[in-house]
C-alpha cells in the first residue's frame, strides 16, 4: 500500500470512527472514496506500464543478443572469405607465371 493511499484509507477510518458524530455520506467523506479510488487506478495502471516497460526491455534484450550473434557469424564469414581471396590471388598469380 501506497503512503497516499494509506493517507486516505486513514481519513476514510478516521471519519468513520468519530465520536459523538453520526456516521454519514457527505461530499468530504465522498471525495476521500473517489481520492482512494483514484489513487487505486493509478497504482492499477502504473504496475501495467511497468509490466508492459519490462516487457519490451526484455525483448530488445533479446533482439540485441540475437543481433550480436548474427554480427559475430557475419564478421566470421567476412574474415573466412578475406582469407579464401588472399589465398585465390595468390593462385592466380603462380598460374600466370607458370
Amino acid at each position: 500500500m501506497t503512503f497516499n493511499n494509506k493517507v486516505a484509507e486513514t481519513r476514510s477510518e478516521n471519519r468513520t470512527y468519530r465520536p459523538r458524530v453520526e456516521l454519514c455520506r457527505d461530499a468530504p467523506h465522498d471525495g476521500i472514496i473517489n481520492e482512494r479510488n483514484e489513487l487505486l487506478n493509478t497504482v492499477s495502471t502504473l504496475i501495467d506500464q511497468h509490466n508492459i516497460a519490462e516487457d519490451a526491455h526484455t525483448q530488445l534484450k533479446q533482439t540485441l543478443e540475437r543481433l550480436n550473434e548474427d554480427w559475430s557469424i557475419k564478421s566470421n564469414s567476412l574474415e573466412l572469405e578475406e582469407r579464401c581471396m588472399t589465398k585465390r590471388q595468390k593462385l592466380l598469380l603462380v598460374a600466370h607465371n607458370v
